[in-house]
């Protein structure tokens, strides 16, 4: 698959990969650097170096890439547990030629009173890439 032409259609496709489990579009989705922070991660909590030098070079069978993946799934989600995936919308933040910022933001009010700006669950920091728009990082609020 790959990535975008555009930021917000890259946050959708991130959205709807965390929404339906598809973990192989998410890795497709990420940077060369955001997956090699994502496997110092896996390697820091203690997945196997053997794990973690297939996944580095391509060469995990299936079963293992799968495995590895899920875990990474699980933990975008639990990043994101404040929210109702469901409800996520990605709004575009600032952005240039070569990068952007794209807050995924979940709507609150019940149209009862003044509009309220939304809640921001995340921003995806992407960026310009030889196959499209990639996602670079994800930024959680503090």
């Amino acid at each position: 698959m790959g990535a975008d032409e555009t930021p917000i259609g890259l946050a959708r496709r991130f959205l709807a990969a965390v929404r339906e489990g598809k973990t192989d579009e998410l890795w497709d989705l990420l940077s060369p650097a955001a997956r090699t922070h994502v496997l110092d991660v896996g390697e820091q909590i203690g997945v196997p170096a053997s794990i973690i030098g297939r996944m580095r070079i391509g060469t995990a069978d299936d079963a293992v890439r799968s495995t590895f993946l899920d875990e990474v799934l699980v933990g975008i989600r639990a990043d994101l547990r404040d929210s109702d995936l469901d409800r996520l919308e990605p709004e575009l933040v600032d952005r240039d030629d070569h990068s952007a910022r794209v807050g995924l933001v979940e709507p609150i009010g019940d149209g009862v009173g003044p509009p309220m700006p939304p809640l921001p669950a995340a921003w995806l920091v992407v960026s310009r890439h030889e196959r499209g728009w990639v996602i670079d990082r994800i930024d959680l609020p503090r």
